[in-house]
């Protein structure tokens, strides 16, 4: 009995230093395992991006988020280097409120027709909006009926209607004006302000889309958007029809 605890005690003490060498290779072998991996994906990717190697072909494609001074270098490509057709690709939008990203006039042109009123009435006219920041930082616009200013208002982040009282008829109604004048952007975001529709007398909804023009800057400006489109590639393939690209070689296709 005595030999054997003796050789049971010597065989544990021989397997405990083996087991601990065991359990420490298991970390080597992560660690080399990562720094393999580190390695390849470094190799894989030393080289990109790489220079664009350009095909010859009749059509450019070309996506719809670019901003308006890469569109500019899209029409000189288009215009001079032979292509017969410009594709725009580009998400549809998925929200009804039009960013007003930059200070400028969001116009709308109610086109009501005639109403048969011949006196001069009070009516409710409001705009559904919202703002990207609150509390001070919180987006201001003035409200304007046929170039008169009659209100304004500083919009808070919950969507809702900022309305007023006007007199006058409808039917001499030729546009409302919502002008953004606060833009700016610093470490607490950016400011921007976002419009829905115009209701008149909770009853009368002029959405944006197809019923309002987006002017950036000052009214005499010539940077206008039509808001007749629902996707990035429609938005682009009207600013590239803008600048001067031939309105018939240019798809979109959201």
């Amino acid at each position: 009995m005595r030999n054997q605890l003796y050789l049971d005690s010597k065989s544990s003490l021989m397997y405990k230093p083996f087991r601990n060498k065991k359990f420490l290779k298991i970390p080597g072998i992560i660690f080399a395992s990562c720094f393999l991996l580190i390695f390849l994906v470094h190799f894989s990717y030393s080289s990109f991006p790489v220079e664009t190697k350009k095909t010859d072909a009749n059509i450019l494609t070309v996506e719809g988020w670019l901003p308006a001074a890469a569109l500019e270098k899209v029409k000189n490509e288009f215009q001079h280097d032979g292509y017969d057709m410009l594709i725009i690709t580009g998400l549809n939008f998925s929200e009804n409120y039009y960013q007003v990203s930059v200070d400028g006039y969001l116009i709308f042109y109610p086109n009501i027709i005639f109403t048969g009123t011949q006196a001069d009435d009070f009516h409710i006219i409001e705009v559904n909006a919202f703002s990207e920041l609150g509390g001070e930082n919180c987006a201001h616009f003035n409200f304007f009926v046929n170039n008169s200013l009659v209100a304004d208002f500083f919009a808070g982040r919950q969507k809702k209607k900022y309305g007023m009282r006007w007199k006058g008829k409808l039917e001499d109604i030729d546009s409302v004006m919502i002008q953004f004048d606060n833009d700016r952007v610093g470490k607490w975001g950016d400011r921007n302000l976002y419009v829905k529709e115009i209701i008149i007398d909770h009853k009368i909804i002029i959405p944006y889309k197809y019923n309002s023009v987006y002017v950036i800057g000052s009214l005499d400006g010539k940077n206008r958007i039509i808001n007749n489109f629902n996707s990035n590639a429609e938005y682009t393939r009207n600013e590239l029809i803008r600048i001067g690209v031939d309105p018939s070689s240019i798809v979109a296709v959201p």
